[in-house]
């Protein structure tokens, strides 16, 4: 859609529709694969236990599952889950439940993961970030031999963030400043470097077993994957009256 102020078009949802890589609600189960494969969520490390989508509060969502039975005993594949290709990504975001049972557990739950890629589509450049655990939520720095090192970074529960609800998780990278910016809510949790990334070319969906297993369920919904950031409503208002202000400017020079 274009929006007419002042005899100058302005782009707006119309734009921000067009930087859709994809848009998915869950209220069908998704399509799965074993290896790598377009417009299907493929394993990653390992396959967990359930992937589907089922009636959970009222709506279909996403239902990651992870079982006693289901375990491995290589360290690095208790992280299961899914990948989902996003070439060309700038921003990516999902909805979370933050299950009570969540609290006081010991050990990593999981969350939203991203793949930064930059040129070569198979040099993986980074690994942007949200996970839960410790009570509260982190971000992962991926990027070696920057001054602080890599690793997890506490970012704390923001205010406004409950149990028993779901949250918005989204990474947006900013490669001018080559930068990750890591929300929760629209509250900015951190940000890390992107080590040269520029874009985030797939997205994966964990949650972290152990050796000795965990019947555990992560929900997930409405995901989306964009091109570009979005502008906020306060900017397209803002937007909006510098237009009118530089129209009536042109009118009253014209008169």
């Amino acid at each position: 859609m274009k929006l007419l102020v002042g005899g100058a078009f302005l782009a707006l949802s119309g734009t921000a529709q067009a930087s859709v890589i994809t848009d998915q609600t869950f209220d069908s189960d998704p399509v799965l694969a074993d290896s790598r494969t377009d417009g299907a969520w493929f394993v990653d490390r390992s396959k967990p236990a359930g992937f589907s989508s089922v009636d959970f509060m009222g709506d279909k969502r996403l239902a990651l599952t992870i079982s006693a039975d289901h375990t491995e005993t290589n360290p690095f594949r208790f992280t299961q889950g899914r990948q989902f290709l996003t070439p060309g990504a700038r921003m990516i975001s999902i909805d979370w439940y933050l299950d009570p049972a969540f609290q006081n557990t010991t050990g990593r739950v999981g969350g939203l993961w991203g793949v930064g890629l930059g040129g070569d589509p198979s040099g993986v450049l980074s690994y942007p970030i949200i996970e839960f655990f410790e009570d509260q939520f982190h971000v992962w720095d991926s990027v070696q031999g920057d001054d602080d090192g890599s690793g997890f970074r506490p970012a704390g529960l923001p205010d406004g963030i409950a149990f028993g609800e779901f949250v918005n998780m989204e990474i947006q990278l900013d490669p001018t400043a080559d930068l990750f910016r890591f929300f929760l809510n629209d509250t900015l949790l951190g940000t890390e470097e992107a080590g040269g990334t520029t874009e985030i070319g797939s997205v994966i969906l964990q949650a972290v077993n152990t050796a000795d297993g965990i019947d555990r369920t992560l929900y997930f919904d409405n995901f989306v994957a964009r091109s570009s950031i979005p502008v906020p409503a306060t900017g397209l208002m803002l937007l909006i009256g510098v237009a009118g202000a530089a129209a009536l400017g042109r009118r009253a020079r014209q008169a």
